[in-house]
Parts: structure tokens; sequence; C-alpha cells
């Protein structure tokens, strides 16, 4: 056999060379250096924080969300107490958190946005037209902890109320229990007047935020929320008050067999749970664990674990939260 050229045998050499250096060519490439250690993908990641608004409820749900996370792997810790709407939009604008559970009318609200309609659908376009990139929203859960009106049953019997719409027929004749900014809020007093033409003989008011960021509360330093009842309760059950306002996976709510009046023309804000979060900061892996928590979640597993975390036997939030990762099988 006739031995190869030289010409043919340089080429072949300088093809293996070019193959090897392929692999990492910027280590081959003359000026260019190794990638450095810190951006391979052997790095340890970043821990995912999430903030959580200052309400026990809040403090419940980003439990859920970072045990979900650390549950596919990804480091992740919860923030408590970062504050209300405001200040979990900034924590998240300024990268202190990667990721908050908010409540869509409220953050709509919150962002200054609009939607054509209070439907479900049309109140999350709302957010994300008004929501600035970074920032995204992830799955909405079916889950919602919205304000509703509520009655007791010696009130609905008396007055033969089911609806809103029935409301708005003896509205004239009540007295409500509400959030101070309940009363000439737009989705609040107004959007019963405009929706229902009801305007109350009289509205009691008390110094708290109406919708769920203003429920209640997880106190700076402690990990349980109070047990005391909330004043439009308090105020309906010693009937200073004909009709309270109140969140609906408020646990008082079926404990005292009250009556949830049906928003039948949709007058006020949907609050499903949705988590806002830093798209380039979040891991594909934690958002997936996140939207899997916002498949899983219903509102009765919210008021459930709302009672759980109440009265005199209460767990924290953290304790219930691996409660129900646990057995609805997203955690091991």
């Amino acid at each position: 056999m006739a031995p190869l050229r030289r010409s043919v045998v340089f080429r072949t050499v300088m093809a293996a060379a070019v193959l090897a250096c392929l692999p990492a060519f910027t280590a081959c490439t003359p000026g260019r250096p190794a990638p450095s250690p810190a951006v391979t993908s052997g790095a340890p990641q970043r821990p995912v924080v999430v903030g959580a608004l200052d309400t026990a409820e809040g403090a419940l749900i980003a439990e859920l969300y970072s045990g979900a996370i650390r549950s596919a792997g990804v480091p992740s810790s919860v923030k408590l107490n970062v504050g209300g709407r405001a200040a979990t939009l900034e924590a998240l604008r300024s990268g202190k958190v990667q990721l908050v559970p908010a409540y869509t009318g409220s953050l709509l609200e919150a962002l200054g946005g609009s939607a054509k309609d209070t439907g479900d659908d049309a109140v999350k376009a709302g957010i994300t037209t008004a929501l600035r990139k970074p920032l995204a929203i992830l799955d909405a859960s079916g889950a919602q902890d919205r304000e509703v009106v509520v009655v007791t049953k010696v009130t609905a019997e008396k007055y033969q109320l089911k609806t809103l719409e029935d409301l708005g027929k003896v509205c004239s004749q009540t007295v409500f229990a509400a959030a101070a900014d309940f009363s000439g809020g737009a989705y609040g007093s107004q959007a019963l007047k405009s929706g229902y033409s009801c305007t109350p003989k009289r509205i009691l008011t008390y110094g708290m935020t109406s919708g769920p960021d203003g429920g209640p509360s997880l106190p700076s330093g402690q990990t349980q929320p109070s047990s005391a009842l909330p004043q439009p309760l308090r105020s309906l059950l010693e009937d200073e008050a004909q009709v309270a306002v109140m969140l609906s996976t408020d646990p008082a709510i079926g404990d005292n067999d009250l009556v949830v009046l049906e928003d039948n023309r949709r007058a006020l804000l949907p609050e499903q749970v949705v988590p806002v979060v830093d798209e380039v900061a979040l891991p594909d892996k934690a958002r997936d664990a996140v939207n899997n928590v916002s498949r899983t979640l219903t509102a009765d597993d919210l008021v459930t674990m709302n009672r759980a975390i109440r009265g005199d036997q209460a767990r924290t939030p953290h304790e219930v939260a691996v409660s129900w990762l646990k057995e609805r099988g997203i955690t091991g």
C-alpha cells in the first residue's frame, strides 16, 4: 500500500485538532479566556425568595409556593411581612424577592390598570398590560379570596335574600359593616350602587384595608395571626349592622352559619390567587412547581388552612403548608 502524501497527513491532523476544540471553542480561540466557573452549569442555583404580604393568608400561600419550589430541587425561602401590595411589588422590582403571591382584583387596582369587565380573563388581561417586564403573572388559581356580602340567616329569611339583586330591593333599610375604603371605592359601595341600586342607610367603617390584602394580619416577629373576630363580623353578630362585607375564605362565615349573597351581576372584582414573578430570575423548574400549586389549590383548601392557623390550637403557616403539600402529593 502506497504511503499517504504529506499534504494529506497534514490536513488530517489539523481536522482532528479542530474537532477536539469544538466542545470548548472559546478555550481554543486565541485571546478568549475560558468561561468562569461561576457561570457553568454546575454552579449553585440562586435561591428563590418568596415575599409574603403582611397577612396570615399571604404567609400561608408564600409557604406553599416555597415548599413546592424546594421539592422541585430549587433552593427557596420565605420572607415574611414584606408589607402591603405596594411594598411587595417594590421588593420584586428591586430584586429582593423573586416571587410574591397576589390576588387578581387587588393587583389590578394596585397597578392602576383597567379591565373591560370584571370577568376573570378580562382582569388578568388588564394585569398583563399594566405589568412592566420582567414582571409577569403565572397561572392563576381557581381559588379566590374575594369580598363577599354576608347576612345572618335571620336577616336572609326576613328579607328573602339570596342574591345581591334581592338585597338591592331592601338595601336602604340596612346598615352595612365594612372596611374603611369599601365606602366610596370604585369596586366597593359604588359597585353595589351601580350594579344593584344598593345604597345602605348607613355604612359602619373600620380602620382596615378592604379585599384580601387587608386580611387578618401576621404581626411582625410572630408566626400566627390573631384569633380576634374582624370588626365587621362582630358588628353583624351584635346586630349593630344587618349586612357585612367579609373575605370569602374566612372560616368565620361557615362557623357562624352566615349567608353569602350571590353577586349575580358580577359587580365586585374577582380575586383569584395568582403568583407575580420576575420571569428572568425564576428557573423553569420553579415556575412549573408554582403552577402546579395553582392548579391544585381550591377555595375550600384556603378556608380549611385559614382555620388551622387560628385559635388556641393554631399551627404556623409553615406547618400547615407542609401538611397540605404532602397531602396533595406535591412533596414527598
